[in-house]
């Protein structure tokens, strides 16, 4: 019996069309993106004729899966899934093979019990991921090119409570730009994007602008909906002409130099250490940074400090100064940007979808229907489309102005 493999997402079509268009054989695109052969060849014939292919109604027959096996077993998955609404297809497909009474039994694939839940309105639909795009990597070749920045779990810090810091640390000279102490009431406390954008101002202050920017995937800068929408902060830093290299989920031994730092900071700047109120432990992790960079040396750098190591890192190469952030950002760095990237969305049930931080009504009668989402940067619209490609309308962005980028301005008061 043959066995049905499960239907492509949205993405998973447009995908295929554009690879196809970049020149792209059939094998290639199938080894890429884990298909079969037969189902690229498929999907890529249909899609010669546009995307309006997409809005042919496919389906079963109006029978219903699993329609050819016994209604008892379609009874006990029914049972089964009502008793356990954690159960999905490849639970009950191990309970099936365990019972005595279908274990002899032909039984359906993973897939047919999938569309038999589904049809009853007991699964929940996913959506692809999209990423975000982002400069390809490269080493680094002077000083400044890549900074790398994280935030260290919260530690407990006598007479302050749970102080969190946030280290920034040049890639090539290993310079410790800034460590920006942020003080939170509990142990599971985060730094917010405000604490991060001041941390990243301060650090612009001391060495100016980098070409690159290292982070890992916390929710200031990445956002974790299945097709994410760049943050504030992220479209800020593309406003002043900082590029964000994202390192892959759960490697923290991609930014293994900042993870370093966190070490020398806590064991320099805060074991051993009181202090008698939150104001005197910034200054002096400032003053840390400056022994840490001249005094103490560093194995990777031939045991000298950094700053002897690399003198050159002192001298600044994109100058900032907070008082012209505002005429410095480019926004159409960040139309540019925008341009490159689109998005899927899942219609609520009111006819509202979430883009970032930000909700754009579609329509009810587009409720529930997958679309996409592009940017045209020649009029500054969000561009909505159906799945058949036909545009349904052209949404102003929100929060895309230079005001909104920078944040709290009161910030730039205490630099």
């Amino acid at each position: 019996m043959k066995i049905a493999s499960p239907p492509l997402s949205l993405a998973q079509k447009l995908e295929i069309q554009s690879r196809a268009a970049h020149g792209e054989h059939d094998p290639q695109i199938a080894d890429a993106m884990h298909l079969s052969l037969w189902t690229v060849r498929k999907w890529r014939r249909k899609l010669r004729g546009g995307r309006s292919a997409l809005s042919v109604v496919r389906g079963r027959p109006p029978r219903g899966a699993l329609s050819t096996f016994p209604a008892m077993l379609r009874e006990t998955l029914q049972q089964w899934r009502q008793t356990h609404p954690g159960w999905g297809p490849d639970t009950l497909l191990a309970r099936l093979r365990q019972a005595p009474v279908w274990r002899e039994q032909p039984l359906p694939h993973r897939s047919q019990i999938a569309r038999f839940l589904k049809e009853r309105g007991w699964t929940r639909r996913y959506q692809r991921h999209s990423p975000l795009p982002q400069p390809s990597v490269r080493s680094v070749q002077h000083p400044h090119e890549e900074w790398e920045i994280d935030a260290q779990a919260a530690q407990a810090v006598r007479h302050l409570g749970w102080v969190i810091l946030l280290n920034v640390v040049d890639l090539y000279s290993r310079i410790k730009i800034t460590c920006q102490a942020v003080v939170t009431s509990h142990r599971q406390g985060k730094a917010t994007a405000a604490d991060h954008q001041l941390a990243l101002r301060r650090s612009f202050m001391r060495c100016g602008l980098p070409e690159r920017l290292a982070v890992d995937h916390d929710s200031v800068y990445y956002d974790r909906s299945p097709s994410p929408f760049p943050t504030r902060l992220h479209l800020w830093l593309i406003a002043l002409g900082v590029d964000l290299v994202f390192g892959r989920f759960r490697q923290a031994t991609d930014q293994a130099t900042v993870e370093r730092t966190h070490q020398t900071m806590t064991q320099q700047g805060l074991c051993g250490e009181q202090f008698t109120h939150s104001g005197r432990l910034q200054p002096h992790l400032d003053a840390t940074v400056d022994f840490v960079n001249t005094h103490l040396p560093c194995r990777t750098l031939g045991h000298q400090p950094p700053v002897v190591a690399c003198p050159e890192a002192l001298r600044v190469q994109r100058l900032y100064r907070p008082e012209y952030e505002a005429e410095w950002l480019q926004m159409q760095r960040v139309y540019a940007y925008l341009a490159q990237g689109h998005w899927f969305r899942r219609v609520s049930a009111n006819g509202w979808i979430c883009l970032g931080e930000q909700r754009y009504k579609v329509g009810k009668v587009w409720a529930k229907h997958q679309v996409e989402i592009t940017f045209d940067p020649a009029s500054q619209q969000l561009i909505v489309k159906a799945e058949s490609g036909i545009e349904i309308q052209r949404l102003a962005p929100k929060g895309l102005t230079p005001e909104d980028l920078m944040g709290e301005a009161a910030q730039l008061m205490t630099l």
